[in-house]
């Protein structure tokens, strides 16, 4: 067995395999009484190697809110559920699950089939390669399905649907792929800004200081 100390740099919760691996990545479940904050670092699943990848997952569960703006959160098939709102980027290379109890907002890419839950509102741009079903009690955002079919439950007076069955699959699934490269170079730029701004910071200074002590003596 060949023994290797690589050396990978990122930040947030990330799981990933080298180039050379037969491996499949890890697997990634994130609990949280209240909310799940991963805006800066994100939530990241990344498969460098050729290996089946098929059954890897990612899943969320917040007692309140999830929340997810910058980096995101990118893995294989997505699971995200919440007591509260959901907001955020959400990319997978298969399917996606969003199950809230009050508002979804999100940009939400997958090559595969996406389902939207929520109690309340869904807003953001909704996209995937098969089956596209969003339902909340207000429906205003873009859905759309490249593969398969689209269909919508509550008051979707505001949204903007369009499904086109078998045209453009391949097409989505290179939008999902260019979204992970994306965010997966985000989230290195991200780390790599860090280091250097902790290079750029100053070291402990050391200094010996050296004074004068006078001492007056009573009168004898």
């Amino acid at each position: 067995m060949e023994e290797r100390n690589d050396r990978f740099f990122s930040s947030g919760i990330v799981t990933l395999t080298r180039r050379d691996s037969d491996a499949k990545v890890g697997d990634i479940t994130v609990s949280a009484a209240r909310d799940i904050l991963a805006s800066s670092g994100g939530i990241l699943q990344l498969a460098f190697n050729a290996a089946d990848q098929s059954t890897a997952k990612v899943s969320l569960d917040a007692g309140r809110n999830i929340k997810a703006n910058l980096s995101g959160v990118l893995g294989t098939s997505v699971s995200l559920k919440a007591g509260g709102n959901i907001e955020g980027l959400i990319v997978a290379s298969q399917n996606i699950v969003i199950d809230s109890k009050q508002n979804v907002n999100v940009t939400a890419i997958a090559a595969g089939s996406v389902n939207v839950s929520a109690g309340s509102g869904v807003t953001g741009t909704i996209v995937g390669g098969g089956n596209v079903n969003v339902s909340g009690s207000e429906v205003s955002a873009a859905v759309i399905s490249t593969g398969g079919n689209v269909a919508s439950s509550g008051d979707s007076t505001g949204a903007k649907v369009g499904a086109f069955s078998g045209v453009a699959t391949p097409a989505t699934q290179q939008t999902a792929q260019d979204a992970e490269k994306t965010v997966a170079s985000q989230s290195l730029s991200q780390t790599a800004n860090d280091d250097d701004e902790k290079k750029k910071r100053p070291g402990p200074v050391l200094a010996k200081r050296v004074g004068r002590v006078t001492v007056i003596l009573p009168k004898s």
